[in-house]
């Protein structure tokens, strides 16, 4: 039987100006205890996204924690996201800033953290069409957005579970879809709840579950000790489960490949969509 296949990916981020007493209760309470559990669990396929504003946060305040991240990395099996340099938008700026955006957001983690990226998170997860060439020119191969920019855009179900190719002006750039349903249940259900709907997809066509949201949900949107036990068991439960297989988005595109070329409009996530 074929193993259901899930894509974890935590998104780390803290806008230019935040408060520096936020900052480090956010840092105490989730940054800390997040890197104390990918230390442990730095054999898992996992996804990671640190923002650039943050990125610069903890290169200027927190130089030690930035140092000790860089190493878990690197002696990791995780693959690192790029993105853009402030979190601006895209959509909202000219060409040409967004290009210098993904340019030097791509060199900021690369930099700081000594990997090559292939994927991006772009900020708020809003798509713009005329984004392919922009980041195909930048070193980008795909990127993660919301499963609503799909079906806005008229995908049917199945290709809203595969990863397909987007095009502008000839060029072209990989999409992966976050699953927007379990977004509302992990973590907030129990682990029976979040792994029966991980496995209710069928891995042999294809089909994947992407979950894709904040770390912050870790310790500061949820009290850091429930925070912490529920992810360890979680992790724990993935290491163990023998019908789940968890891929890095690279690992899938090598994998399984795209189903097809989309084209997709300027959407983002539900609520962004109603702002």
């Amino acid at each position: 039987m074929a193993k259901s296949i899930f894509i974890f990916a935590l998104h780390f981020h803290q806008p230019v100006g935040q408060s520096l007493l936020v900052l480090d209760r956010i840092q105490r309470n989730s940054y800390e205890m997040l890197l104390s559990l990918l230390e442990r669990y730095k054999h898992l396929r996992l996804t990671l996204h640190f923002s650039g504003p943050l990125l610069r946060y903890w290169r200027d305040r927190y130089p030690e924690f930035l140092e000790r991240l860089r190493s878990v990395i690197q002696s990791s099996r995780f693959e690192v996201l790029g993105g853009t340099y402030t979190e601006s938008p895209l959509i909202l700026l000219p060409p040409e800033d967004k290009l210098e955006q993904l340019k030097r957001g791509r060199q900021l983690v690369e930099g700081l953290l000594g990997v090559s990226v292939r994927g991006a998170w772009l900020p708020e997860r809003v798509w713009d069409p005329t984004l392919p060439p922009l980041l195909e020119g930048t070193g980008y191969q795909y990127v993660l957005l919301d499963d609503e920019v799909g079906y806005r855009s008229g995908l049917p179900r199945e290709y809203v579970r595969r990863a397909v190719l987007v095009e502008y002006s000839g060029r072209k750039v990989g999409v992966l879809f976050i699953d927007g349903p379990i977004r509302y249940i992990l973590p907030w259900r129990s682990h029976e709840e979040v792994l029966s709907y991980i496995r209710s997809f069928d891995g042999a066509r294809g089909e994947y579950v992407l979950w894709g949201s904040d770390a912050e949900k870790f310790g500061e949107w949820w009290e850091r000790d429930k925070a912490e036990r529920w992810l360890s068991l979680f992790f724990y439960y993935l290491d163990g489960a023998r019908d789940i297989e968890l891929l890095t988005p690279s690992d899938y595109i090598r994998r399984y490949g795209y189903a097809g070329l989309a084209y997709l409009g300027p959407w983002s996530y539900d609520k962004m969509n109603e702002w």
